[in-house]
């Protein structure tokens, strides 16, 4: 049987070559009116342009080490997590998921890895260049927003703390 090689929409989220998918469409996690033509086989996105009716199969950033996303693998129909090309499937029982803060630093801790694969970074945390209340505030900003809706990688250890969420789409 001849493999067809030529590059087809396979649906509105996803492009497919030669057996796997080549390219789909990620929201820019944190500005979800941007989206990214996503390359899993590059680990890379285009540049973010204005989403109209595109629809989109997960998140990612652009950021100094390059590349980070968390979408839906159509095959398996699971969650996996890609930084630059290294993929973690988030249903693995293999792979696990560290974020914490370090408060005294204001920097986050990430840490993704399985049996064979490790990606681990140390950053400043999302609200370090948001002006704080005065001292006599209730709350802080840090206390006043969710880190899963501020973080990808936060968001990325929330949804891989439900295990419903990891396991199904």
């Amino acid at each position: 049987m001849e493999e067809i090689s030529e590059e087809y929409e396979v649906s509105e989220h996803y492009s497919w070559s030669g057996g796997c998918i080549t390219k789909m469409y990620l929201k820019n996690f944190n500005r979800e009116h941007e989206f990214t033509l996503f390359d899993p086989s590059k680990g890379e996105g285009s540049e973010f342009n204005e989403l109209d009716d595109e629809a989109t199969s997960g998140y990612c950033i652009k950021s100094d080490f390059g590349w980070a996303a968390i979408y839906t693998d159509i095959e398996d129909e699971t969650l996996l997590v890609q930084i630059n090309n290294d993929t973690w499937n988030l249903a693995d029982p293999d792979t696990r998921v560290i974020y914490r803060h370090k408060s005294r630093t204001d920097e986050s801790y990430f840490k993704i890895e399985d049996d064979t694969t490790s990606f681990e970074i140390t950053y400043d945390s999302w609200w370090t260049d948001i002006p704080q209340p005065s001292s006599n505030a209730v709350m802080t900003v840090k206390e006043m927003y969710n880190d899963d809706e501020e973080d990808l990688f936060a968001h990325i250890k929330s949804v891989y703390s439900v295990e419903t969420l990891r396991k199904t789409v």
